[in-house]
């Protein structure tokens, strides 16, 4: 860490200042825009790292840049929005209340305020609603219940939904394991704009996971979520497709392999609970 080489996004002299560029971004950037269809916004970085400083927190950790009072009075305006029968703001706060973000967190209010977006057809709240299904998050857990608000959502827009539908379909304490379902789903999951899916699709036929074992397919599946703009994956295509022309399909897959170990781990797609066999 070198503080004459820091850099960021704008700067401020005092946290004070900082907080006050936080809250009037909110303000004037964020909650204007959630009643024409912002549903998430994300920030930069949790952290400084090296010479960047855009972090929420310093390098060492010792020092918390945005304050809770601030981020209150944020969740307040969502309040006011929601109150004012905006469903987006809706889903938005309820967003907060699941993950306890500026607000304490509450999977009760978060699980009212996504019934009441769902109950209006809005994709968001029905796939929220169907995830907090998925995982048991204050309601029992129900995997049909689940995938059928899931459906719902897809319907409607939301092209992550397909992935866990499939994700499901692949076998679970309550799903059955079908493949084709969950193949299916994967593809129209793909097809739709879902990273995720195409990642998984690729893993399913590199895994031979209920379906025949097939390098080629799986590449394609990796290439197309690299095309939705997964960086991750990237270096899959390029190295595999390089390896392909110069030596065939044995070094291919071995390849492939390595390059997915090192790039993916084949490990848990965090924010979708996105598993399947072979990670």
């Amino acid at each position: 860490f070198n503080p004459d080489k820091a850099y960021g996004y704008g700067g401020s002299e005092t946290l004070a200042q900082l907080n006050q560029q936080v809250a009037d971004l909110y303000r004037k950037e964020i909650v204007p825009c959630i009643g024409n269809g912002l549903c998430a916004a994300i920030y930069t970085q949790v952290s400084d790292v090296e010479d960047e400083i855009n972090g929420l927190l310093t390098y060492d950790r010792k020092v918390c840049k945005v304050q809770p009072e601030p981020m209150l009075k944020i969740a307040a305006a969502l309040r006011e929005a929601v109150e004012k029968g905006d469903l987006n703001a809706a889903v938005d706060l309820g967003m907060m209340h699941l993950n306890g973000v500026g607000v304490q967190q509450d999977l009760r209010t978060a699980y009212e305020l996504f019934t009441r977006a769902a109950e209006e057809n809005n994709p968001y709240g029905l796939n929220n609603l169907g995830h907090m299904y998925d995982y048991g998050l204050y309601v029992q857990k129900d995997e049909r219940q689940a995938i059928e608000l899931y459906q719902r959502a897809f319907d409607l827009g939301v092209s992550a939904a397909a992935n866990r539908i499939g994700v499901l379909y692949m076998g679970t304490d309550q799903t059955a394991r079908n493949v084709q379902e969950a193949v299916d789903w994967f593809e129209r999951g793909a097809e739709a704009g879902s990273i995720d899916a195409a990642k998984n699709l690729g893993r399913v036929y590199f895994n031979g996971d209920g379906v025949p074992r097939d390098v080629f397919k799986a590449i394609r599946c990796f290439e197309r979520a690299a095309d939705l703009g997964d960086t991750g994956v990237v270096a899959v295509a390029v190295r595999i497709n390089t390896e392909v022309g110069r030596v065939g399909d044995t070094t291919c897959e071995v390849v492939l392999k390595q390059t997915v170990l090192a790039v993916e781990g084949f490990h848990l797609l965090e924010h979708t609970g996105a598993r399947i066999h072979g990670d």
